[in-house]
């Protein structure tokens, strides 16, 4: 018995002095994104590839987490105050306490293919092209 209360009392001992221990902590700057309006909020994706920054006049900055590259913006409405991503990106989720909602946004993500010189089919200057990769060899 005597050996449990002298254990107790070192474990109580050890929490009430833990305060007075001083840890030393280190920290560096990783990355920084100038943005062109005042950011009021962030969020990441699961994966750690995109930044997406709330701006004072509610728009939405999307920043990739590698190179600092801006991927895309758009406007939200200025009332939208907060933002959350889903785990996988492709989705936002925008607090607008004037109105009392949270929107859910798709996002996706346009990328343009060089295609000049490729092979096609139909008239060259069609306003869309819808391009496959077939030859994966």
């Amino acid at each position: 018995m005597k050996k449990r209360y002298a254990l107790l009392l070192f474990l109580c001992a050890a929490v009430a002095f833990s305060g007075f221990c001083r840890a030393e902590v280190a920290w560096e700057i990783l990355d920084s994104w100038k943005t062109p309006e005042p950011p009021i909020d962030i969020a990441h994706s699961a994966d750690g590839k995109k930044t997406f920054i709330l701006t004072e006049p509610g728009n939405i900055l999307i920043y990739s987490t590698d190179d600092g590259a801006l991927l895309g913006r758009f406007a939200a409405e200025p009332a939208v105050k907060g933002l959350d991503v889903s785990p996988d990106g492709d989705f936002l989720f925008l607090i607008n306490g004037a109105r009392q909602t949270v929107q859910k946004i798709a996002v996706a993500y346009v990328t343009q293919i060089d295609t000049v010189g490729s092979p096609f089919l139909g008239p060259a200057e069609a306003p869309v092209e819808i391009v496959v990769f077939s030859d994966f060899q």
